[in-house]
């Protein structure tokens, strides 16, 4: 090692972790069986009454109808929670359908979408699943909290009104119980045809009791989980060549010392259409915001000013915290999959104080 015309000299290195639910009488004349026949008749006059109001006040609680009344969605997108952090969101698809709402007298209606369902064909609780649902064209909506959770009210016009609903859905990592292959299906309380329940559409504020269906909206034919597998390298520490001081001139300067590293991944159960690739931690994004630039440690003999820029080689481009990083693939889709990186200085303030430079991340393999 030799000292630049001030006597300072950069070194580094660099970590990277892995991180891979009535009285009757008998029958006959006399006057005490008159009396009691009276009583049956009085009774059946009152029965055929309370039928009556009965059906005038369904016709005063006058609705929306909505066509469709079943809302079928067909997911697109794989689940694999076996690889991420628990409450990392492993999948999420979002749907629109134009509804036709004809409304006279009570004009609201509820929505209430599954929170916190689980799922089949998986290990018991390691995937959550949660959906949402938005009408537009509503006159007015509030939000709400019955008996059987959060619900939101939507007050439509008079007659009738075209409306597009949004479907939102979602799964979370909920524990490090590992998934396993086949379809992975929200279990809502209700199924029809081997779909599964993502949120009902009320007359009235959905309780304890069975409210009034409008519409049912169902996932139809499950989402696939692979059972894919991979066991990930990546070097436990990158040492950089050091970098003399008067090489950074500015911030955004990149001074010529870098350092060329490889993560590796050897996969198996990989089919068409999965993504393969690594993600780095947000975590570890330094303060600057600087692409690709991840936090460097500091105190006492280390440098200040100065971050440590992953460049993933494949594409050429600073690595983009928490996206998957594409690398290279085997010459079939399962085996040895390469992610190529380096790592080089970046400047990252307008005064640069020498010392030791030393930054950690956390890789982690993503399939998807």
């Amino acid at each position: 090692m030799h000292d630049d015309k001030y006597g300072r000299r950069f070194w580094s290195s660099m970590t990277l972790l892995t991180q891979t639910n009535s009285k009757e009488a008998a029958p006959g004349g006399s006057a005490s069986g008159g009396a009691a026949t009276r009583a049956v008749a009085m009774s059946g006059k009152l029965l055929l009454a309370l039928l009556l109001n009965l059906a005038a006040t369904h016709s005063a609680l006058a609705i929306c109808d909505i066509t469709p009344s079943t809302i079928n969605l067909a997911s697109t997108k794989a689940i694999d929670g076996s690889v991420v952090p628990i409450g990392t969101i492993i999948y999420e698809e979002t749907w629109t359908r134009t509804l036709t709402l004809t409304c006279s007298g009570n004009r609201q209606m509820y929505t209430q979408p599954v929170r916190n369902g689980t799922v089949n064909g998986i290990v018991a609780n390691s995937v959550k699943f949660e959906s949402e649902v938005e009408l537009s064209n509503a006159e007015s909506s509030t939000a709400g909290v019955s008996l059987t959770g959060d619900y939101t009210a939507y007050t439509f016009p008079v007659g009738i009104t075209k409306s597009t609903m949004t479907v939102r859905v979602r799964y979370k990592k909920a524990s490090n119980a590992a998934t396993g292959p086949g379809l992975m299906r929200p279990m809502g309380g209700n199924t029809l045809n081997q779909t599964d329940l993502v949120a009902n559409i009320w007359g009235s504020i959905p309780d304890g009791s069975t409210p009034f269906s409008l519409a049912s909206i169902f996932l139809s034919g499950g989402t696939k989980s692979y059972s894919s597998t991979c066991n990930l390298t990546v070097p436990l520490a990158v040492a950089i060549p050091p970098a003399p001081q008067s090489q950074f001139t500015g911030i955004g300067t990149v001074p010529a010392a870098r350092k060329d590293f490889n993560i590796s991944a050897e996969c198996s159960g990989i089919v068409i259409g999965q993504r393969v690739g690594v993600s780095f931690s947000e975590s570890s994004r330094d303060a600057s915001g600087s692409p690709g630039v991840i936090a460097t440690s500091q105190g006492d003999g280390k440098a200040a000013g100065v971050g440590l820029q992953i460049i993933n080689t494949t594409s050429g481009r600073p690595i983009a915290f928490g996206a998957l990083e594409r690398g290279t693939p085997p010459p079939t889709l399962n085996g040895t999959y390469n992610f190529p990186m380096r790592v080089q200085y970046f400047q990252t303030a307008a005064t640069v104080t020498a010392g030791r430079v030393t930054g950690t991340t956390v890789v982690t393999m993503q399939y998807r």
